[in-house]
């Protein structure tokens, strides 16, 4: 085994000569624009491309976000800060329609054969639940909610009295939950 001790009076050092690519390679421009490039090639893999060039990918994307960012400085034209948001009021038939479509559609595919949507629930009730829910994900819930308060007070088909009571006040704060717990 290789020592650094002094033997018979001579001190000897070991050496290690490391040989292969060195880990802090510096790259020119060039070679940095022509990788990226051959990144940006359709059907090119970022990655396969920074493993031919033995770079980590998250360096070639860094040189991407470098090159985008120098390429919208030269153009002149300053970056937006934000972009405005316009809401615009729904309308009488837009988003509301697709919503009692949804409905109907759901309480259709899940009746049993020869049951109609009007005789699981009144229209009133479908009415008032698409106008109240924005997503499936509330709708759906929701639907359940309403068909498991029917049951239990013996109401058939759901009245929008049912639907009402299950209905939460804050449906905007109940969807990351719904989405959290599934």
């Amino acid at each position: 085994m290789p020592s650094n001790l002094p033997i018979d009076g001579h001190s000897f050092r070991r050496v290690e000569v490391l040989t292969g690519t060195p880990r802090r390679r510096r790259w020119s421009a060039a070679e940095k624009a022509a990788i990226v490039a051959e990144s940006f090639a359709p059907g090119a893999v970022t990655s396969a491309v920074a493993l031919r060039h033995g770079l980590h990918r998250n360096q070639l994307y860094g040189w991407r976000r470098e090159l985008r960012s120098a390429m919208v400085a030269a153009s002149g034209v300053p970056a937006p800060d934000f972009v405005p948001v316009v809401a615009e009021p729904r309308s009488a038939g837009g988003l509301a329609s697709g919503q009692r479509d949804y409905i109907g559609w759901l309480l259709t595919a899940c009746a049993a054969e020869g049951v109609a949507a009007g005789d699981m629930m009144t229209e009133s009730a479908i009415a008032l639940l698409a106008d109240r829910l924005r997503t499936p994900l509330q709708i759906e819930q929701h639907l359940t909610l309403a068909f498991e308060e029917g049951f239990r007070i013996g109401e058939k088909p759901v009245t929008p009295e049912a639907v009402e009571a299950v209905l939460s006040r804050q449906l905007d704060d109940l969807e990351p939950k719904l989405t959290r717990h599934g």
